[in-house]
């Protein structure tokens, strides 16, 4: 068990780095990431589509949020985490603050299933950032 709370330790230790490669790193193949939505049951993005997002995610940051872990309970498999994110300021001057509960999932040393919750009202600016960010030069806006 406290392997597990090293890996969801190290995995934020990459998040703070915005090192979404490094974070990818400590994922199975196969993981896959639970995100809340305005739809009922959220999104699962599979680990290639989340290797694509975090980039995107970070490179919107003149500053990126300082993630601090609070409690890590585990149950077997399974590890719960309160992580807040404090002092993130996007290039275009969002100030980025959330609180988070995340429920990882590791088998053989591995995250295979990260459940994120989260206020997306918080996450809402920082989203128009990051898909103004992502499109291709001169594109608008649908």
């Amino acid at each position: 068990m406290d392997d597990n709370r090293a890996i969801v330790r190290a995995f934020y230790e990459r998040m703070n780095q915005l090192d979404a490669a490094g974070m990818m790193a400590l994922t199975a193949p196969d993981a896959t990431w639970w995100i809340p939505t305005d739809k009922i049951g959220g999104s699962i993005q599979t680990r290639e589509a989340m290797a694509a997002i975090l980039p995107a995610m970070f490179s919107v940051y003149s500053q990126g949020p300082e993630m601090r872990l609070g409690r890590l309970v585990t149950d077997g498999e399974t590890v719960c985490a309160e992580v807040t994110a404090r002092g993130g300021c996007t290039k275009g001057g969002y100030q980025y603050e959330n609180d988070y509960l995340m429920l990882f999932t590791i088998r053989n040393q591995l995250i295979v299933e990260v459940r994120e919750y989260l206020n997306p009202s918080f996450v809402d600016p920082l989203a128009a950032e990051v898909a103004a960010a992502s499109r291709p030069t001169g594109a608008k806006a649908s």
